[in-house]
């Protein structure tokens, strides 16, 4: 059985990811070196998790174009965890361009009234 990570702790491991150059191992070292005081998950639970998350994007997304995997998971997280947050300002957070509005209406989110 796997531990349940609240989402905010699944979104940084999406984002340890990208910094790692989707090195599971790498992402394992950076995120216990970056949040030290959490509990830190090891390559196989990331990989699961990142897994979980493409295979939710995959069911709910059958077209395949847009940004990469991990942009948008970036970005729909960010709006999970922060639903009032502007397509600017997910832009500028995460150095994304102007493809956040995209994403969002991709994944049947509206950019500017978000159902979550």
């Amino acid at each position: 059985i796997m531990a349940i990570y609240p989402p905010n702790e699944i979104v940084d491991m999406i984002r340890i990811l990208s910094d790692a150059r989707n090195n599971y191992s790498g992402a394992e070292r950076l995120y216990a070196e970056k949040f030290p005081d959490r509990r830190h998950p090891d390559r196989k639970v990331i990989k699961r998790l990142c897994d979980r998350a493409e295979l939710f994007l995959e069911e709910t997304n059958r077209r395949k174009s847009g940004p990469d995997e991990v942009t948008s998971l970036t970005i729909i997280g960010t709006v999970a965890l922060n639903p009032q947050i502007s397509t600017r300002q997910i832009e500028r957070q995460h150095g994304v361009s102007k493809s956040t509005a995209s994403v969002l209406k991709f994944n049947k989110f509206h950019p500017y009234h978000i159902h979550l």
